[in-house]
């Protein structure tokens, strides 16, 4: 059998390239069409990046809210220094205002005493005639040493000299037991055994050191005067009033 010999003629060839084109047309509308259906049309993404959105969209909200977060304790550190400092500035007030107080109560104090000072001198109508023991006070010194101003008075109209001893005591718990102590065995230097004179007032210092195994509770004052006929004089002074300027 003889082999067969095919001529393509010019028209054949025409009719090829036509289904060539045909098919190469249909390809690329293909691949358009599929290509346009994995796009993002809001903006204009590739379907391949849609992943790294996604991945980071959770970190772009966690910078968001940092920076809330950081805007937000600034503000509170502001309010916060501004609230210490007004704190201060009051609290530096209040100060100044309780020890103008406390002061102006110590001089009103003081201008009390010496008003009661003066009237048992000059109105002795008022209080007790004759001789008086006006006040004891007391404070702490050192270590169980104490020092004391004894005043006493006598009213103007009295006008005489007056000479007379001065008997302290100190009174307290020892063991539970009550017992009484004369100044003589307790005073640091001094002596109050000798008699003194004085006409209108007349003021004894000193300093008495308090036993350690003693609980003070009070302290008795007694004026002996030396002339007869003059009856003596006692006062008791509280030890917690002592201690607290009373």
């Amino acid at each position: 059998m003889k082999p067969r010999i095919v001529i393509e003629t010019g028209s054949a060839r025409k009719r090829l390239r036509r289904k060539l084109g045909y098919a190469l047309w249909w390809l690329l509308l293909l691949a358009g069409v599929y290509g346009l259906g994995n796009w993002h049309a809001h903006d204009f993404r590739p379907y391949w990046l849609d992943g790294e959105q996604a991945a980071l969209e959770p970190l772009t909200l966690c910078e968001r809210e940092l920076r809330q977060v950081r805007s937000a304790r600034r503000r509170l550190a502001e309010e916060a220094a501004y609230l210490t400092q007004s704190v201060a500035v009051e609290r530096e007030a209040c100060a100044g205002v309780t020890t103008s107080l406390v002061e102006q109560q110590e001089e009103l104090s003081k201008l009390r005493e010496q008003l009661a000072f003066y009237r048992g001198i000059v109105a002795p109508d008022e209080v007790s005639a004759g001789i008086q023991v006006h006040g004891l006070d007391v404070r702490l010194a050192e270590r169980q040493v104490h020092e004391f101003r004894l005043t006493l008075t006598q009213a103007v109209r009295g006008g005489e000299v007056v000479r007379a001893k001065v008997k302290m005591s100190l009174e307290g718990l020892r063991a539970d037991q009550r017992v009484s102590l004369p100044f003589s065995e307790l005073l640091v230097g001094g002596d109050l055994g000798e008699v003194f004179e004085f006409r209108y007032y007349k003021e004894l210092f000193g300093e008495f050191r308090l036993p350690r195994d003693l609980t003070p509770l009070r302290i008795s004052v007694t004026l002996d005067p030396v002339r007869r006929g003059q009856k003596s004089i006692t006062r008791t002074f509280a030890w917690t009033e002592l201690l607290a300027g009373g």
